[in-house]
């Protein structure tokens, strides 16, 4: 799925569309159809016919494929269309993959596990992209249809796994509650029984995802900005700070307990807002590189943005043993994030019609990101721990 979404954030475009980089257009456009996707997905994801989830995953990833082949016979400026039309399918691949995982005893190994793809494919396809495009002497549109060739290629052979996967068995579903397709009112009563703990997470996921895509999809800007911008910059640091994650973050399987594993992820949370504000003090005072500023303030915004996405649902569904699946509320808080985000762009780039300083941009939202979230953070340890006393 990365390598059919992310690619293009690798590259710096000089294309102009009404005054704008025709990159912001692109990312903004895509974001947009990945943004309604999530609408879609609650009651997608939340009622799944698991009979056909492989169909399902081709489906998305082919129509996501689709529009990249057009590009070059295209002008730029049906470009936005195209990648509109790229992203709805695109935000359908992670609900439908995730739901292969949730409800097991092990859902924290395997989703984080899968979790960090968000970061190591992220930073591994522009990597390839920049090589692709550099040693095949191709442009940037055929470089993006060949990648999302090969990656489909892929998929169909990967997807063998997932269909040989068995489904949770009575051990999983009775410690994680057993879960179960929704109707709409069936959601409405599960999203309302569980409102006090998931409406804090849920706007602390929104924030966390406002930062994760402006990282995310201006890495080139951001990089550039220091004088660090690579393909090899990119691989290194998105490589480093996967590694990290992927050897930390299954360590929270070992808590059975449910409550005691929403608390640890709400101290993680604040944890990594801490983190956040002190490498880009560190940074503005010239007290650490920019290498190791994107790394670090990398560490403290994905640490909370993963728990959260596959870990923190899953535990609240457990803990308050409602009947009812991760799946719907993972895309509720997907759906707020990216309103967030996709708000948040449109005032970034049609604010200002002159060059836009994704750097600078990025630096002053995490200072304030992580006091905001360190905020809600405390707040959630201190009203999980009053729930808990109150089912005591």
């Amino acid at each position: 799925m990365y390598a059919i979404r992310k690619p293009f954030t690798g590259f710096i475009f000089h294309e102009q569309l009404g005054g704008i980089n025709i990159k912001n257009w692109l990312v903004l456009s895509q974001l947009a159809g990945y943004l309604m996707s999530k609408f879609f997905g609650i009651s997608f994801i939340g009622n799944l016919n698991k009979e056909k989830r492989v169909t399902y995953l081709h489906l998305c990833l082919i129509t996501a494929s689709l529009p990249l082949f057009f590009l070059n016979i295209t002008p730029h400026y049906i470009w936005p269309l195209l990648f509109f039309i790229n992203g709805f399918p695109l935000g359908l691949v992670w609900g439908i993959v995730f739901s292969y995982a949730e409800g097991r005893n092990f859902t924290e190994l395997i989703g984080s596990i899968l979790a960090c793809t968000f970061i190591f494919s992220s930073g591994f396809v522009k990597f390839l992209a920049i090589n692709i495009q550099t040693h095949l002497h191709l442009n940037i549109q055929l470089t993006l249809g060949l990648i999302a060739l090969g990656a489909n290629i892929t998929a169909f052979l990967l997807s063998y796994f997932l269909k040989t996967m068995p489904p949770p068995d009575a051990e999983d579903e009775l410690r994680n509650t057993k879960r179960k397709s929704l109707s709409k009112e069936e959601r409405k009563a599960a999203f309302l029984a569980n409102a006090s703990i998931v409406v804090p997470a849920i706007i602390m996921y929104s924030i966390f995802t406002i930062l994760r895509d402006i990282r995310d999809n201006f890495t080139a800007e951001i990089l550039q900005g220091d004088h660090i911008y690579s393909a090899n910059s990119i691989a290194s640091i998105e490589t480093i700070l996967s590694l990290f994650l992927i050897l930390s973050i299954p360590f929270l399987t070992v808590i059975k307990n449910h409550y005691k594993a929403i608390l640890t992820i709400f101290m993680v949370c604040f944890i990594g807002s801490v983190l956040n504000i002190t490498c880009t003090l560190l940074y503005h005072s010239q007290l650490c590189s920019g290498v190791t500023f994107f790394l670090f303030s990398g560490l403290g915004l994905y640490c909370g943005y993963i728990l959260i996405n596959i870990s923190l649902m899953d535990r609240i569904i457990g803990f308050t043993k409602t009947q009812a699946n991760a799946g719907f509320l993972m895309y509720t808080a997907d759906a707020a994030g990216y309103i967030a985000s996709f708000c948040i762009m449109l005032f970034l780039i049609f604010g200002k019609f002159s060059h836009i300083n994704w750097h600078e941009i990025f630096t002053k939202l995490l200072l304030l990101a992580g006091f905001l979230t360190a905020c809600i953070s405390a707040y959630s340890m201190i009203r999980i721990y009053k729930i808990n006393k109150s089912i005591e």
